[in-house]
């Protein structure tokens, strides 16, 4: 039925991050905007896309402007 997301999360935090993937900012603020392997925390959600929208992650804009957020 359901998928344990909190390897994923772990995954992203760990590995991808010290090296900048952008993209990976994106996801953990997926992740931290809807609980997936995290406690959601809409703060902690804004932080990650805030730093992916600053690389020029669009998604990251876009979700920001969603949340009425703005860089």
């Amino acid at each position: 039925c359901c998928i344990d997301t909190q390897p994923f999360a772990s995954v992203y935090r760990w590995i991808l991050l010290p090296q900048h993937f952008v993209k990976s900012q994106n996801k953990l603020g997926e992740f931290y905007e809807n609980g997936y392997g995290v406690t959601a925390d809409i703060q902690e959600a804004i932080k990650w896309y805030k730093e992916a929208a600053k690389l020029g992650n669009e998604d990251a804009k876009a979700s920001l402007e969603r949340l009425g957020e703005s860089l």
